[in-house]
This record gives C-alpha cells, structure tokens and sequence, in this order.
C-alpha cells in the first residue's frame, strides 16, 4: 500500500481531472488532484491524512485540505471523513 498511485479521467462537464496519491510508511498520506475546464484554467486541491492497514482493510481519515494558501481542517467527528 505504500507508493504513488495516479489517476485521470474526463468528467460529464467535459472538464479534464488528474490526481497523484502518496501513501508514506509512517501512516500518512497526501492526496493532490487538479482539474482543467473548458478555458484550460487550471484548478487544483490538496487533502492530507492517515492511513493504516488491518487485513484485508485499508483506512484512511481525512485532516486537512489545502487550496491554493487556504488551510481547512476537517470535521473529524463527520464520518464522512472516514474511509475504509
């Protein structure tokens, strides 16, 4: 589980999306994603956390999203932010 993995697809919208997911050995992990629109504006957003491992199980909590110089903390009482 620890590496880079990447992805992209083509939305409805036409908008073009791209995304880098970093997974380190001490537990966290740094999601990046970007979309182009129509007007190849650039977009991009940053989510941080950790991560862990209970066979077969892979969780992963979201803390932190960064765009552009914004920091938002997530809500870590939303389940939403749980993943497994």
């Amino acid at each position: 589980m620890i590496g880079k993995f990447y992805g992209e697809y083509t939305l409805s919208n036409g908008n073009y999306r791209l995304w880098i997911m970093k997974k380190y050995k001490n537990g966290k992990y740094k999601f990046t994603f970007g979309e182009y629109d129509a007007k190849d504006t650039f977009m991009d957003k940053v989510e941080v956390g950790v991560w862990s491992v209970s066979y077969p199980v892979c969780i992963s909590i979201y803390l932190t999203t960064i765009e552009g110089q914004e920091v938002y903390q997530s809500n870590i009482e939303s389940t939403y932010n749980y993943d497994a």
